[in-house]
């Protein structure tokens, strides 16, 4: 806390994003990791059995185990982004940072904010929830379970 009773701001809340995110830049970003997960699918499915060659009921195995594992992997993270954007991770980036005031001699613990102003900071500075990557694995889930039925019939 500062003299006047108001949380003290620390280097990493005031940090913020060097570029601006455009609706156009966000779209390429957006491709290019779509296009790097479809890679990391078929590297997947080259793994179990992917072979150019096959017909393609047979490739769909392995595609179906290529995309699920990617789905799954970026759905997972994509739900950690969301339930952190609601602020139940604060307590833990709370109590770190607080542990790391305890250990470095740099800031007293008694200028660190107690957790009701950490929380109403990180309140006011969280932004709307983010979706996008959870869409992206469901997507990739969506089309693991259409090469799974392509499989099967």
């Amino acid at each position: 806390m500062t003299q006047d009773n108001q949380p003290s701001q620390s280097t990493w809340d005031k940090w913020k994003p060097p570029v601006e995110e455009t609706p156009k830049r966000k779209w390429l970003t957006r491709s290019i990791i779509m296009l790097v997960l479809f890679a990391v699918s078929f590297a997947i499915a080259y793994h179990q059995g992917f072979r150019w060659g096959l017909p393609f009921v047979i490739n769909a195995h392995p595609l179906s185990d290529g995309f699920f594992v990617v789905g799954l992997f970026v759905t997972s993270v994509g739900l950690l982004v969301w339930i952190s954007s609601t602020g139940f991770f604060d307590i833990f980036t709370y109590a770190f940072r607080s542990m790391l005031v305890m250990f470095t001699p740099f800031v007293k613990p008694e200028n660190f904010p107690n957790f009701y102003d950490y929380k109403t900071m990180r309140a006011d500075k969280r932004q709307k929830a983010e979706f996008t990557t959870l869409v992206m694995g469901l997507v990739f889930i969506v089309l693991s379970l259409l090469m799974l039925w392509i499989y099967y019939s």
